[in-house]
C-alpha cells in the first residue's frame, strides 16, 4: 500500500478550509447578512481624550541604581547625550572634561527626587534631599523608583 505524503495532506486540508470559508462568506453575503453593516455613531458622539502631555504631574521617588553608588545628573539634554555617548564609547577624555567643568552633579543612590518632566525615556528631576537639594537634571526614566 502506497502512503500519501504528509505535505499533500496538509495542502488538501488548507485548501478545504479556504474553500469552506469562502463558500460560507459567499452564502452570507448573498443573504445580505454581511452586506448589512451596523450603523456607526457619528464622530461627534465619540468622546475625545485629551492629547497626552510631555510633562506629567510631578511625582516623588528615589534614584535607584543597581551597579553604582552614584549617578551623574546632567543639567541639560545635550550634556546627557554627550555623557551617554562618551560612557558607551569609553571616551574617558570627554567624561573627564564634562566632570571637571562642573557639568554634572554626582547624586548618591537612594537620593529623593521629584520628577519635573518626562520626555520619552528620559526624565528631568529635582533633588529634594541631601547636599544637592534643589539641583535638577536629566537621567534615564528607569533609574527613578519608589
Amino acid at each position: 500500500m502506497q502512503r500519501i505524503p504528509v505535505h499533500w495532506l496538509i495542502g488538501a486540508t488548507v485548501a478545504l478550509f479556504v474553500f469552506l470559508v469562502l463558500a460560507t462568506s459567499a452564502e452570507l453575503w448573498s443573504r445580505g447578512t454581511l452586506a448589512q453593516a451596523r450603523p456607526v455613531a457619528p464622530a461627534t458622539s465619540i468622546p475625545q481624550r485629551p492629547a497626552p502631555t510631555a510633562t506629567p504631574a510631578p511625582r516623588e521617588g528615589r534614584i535607584s541604581l543597581t551597579v553604582a553608588n552614584e549617578y551623574a545628573l546632567s543639567p541639560d539634554r545635550a550634556t546627557f547625550e554627550t555623557l551617554s555617548r562618551a560612557t558607551r564609547d569609553n571616551d574617558m577624555a570627554t567624561i573627564r572634561r564634562i566632570a571637571s567643568a562642573g557639568g554634572v552633579t554626582l547624586v548618591p543612590n537612594g537620593t529623593r527626587v521629584r520628577v519635573l518632566q518626562t520626555d520619552m525615556n528620559l526624565i528631568r528631576v529635582e533633588v529634594t534631599d541631601g547636599p544637592h537639594r534643589g539641583r535638577s537634571g536629566w537621567l534615564p526614566v528607569n533609574l527613578v523608583g519608589p
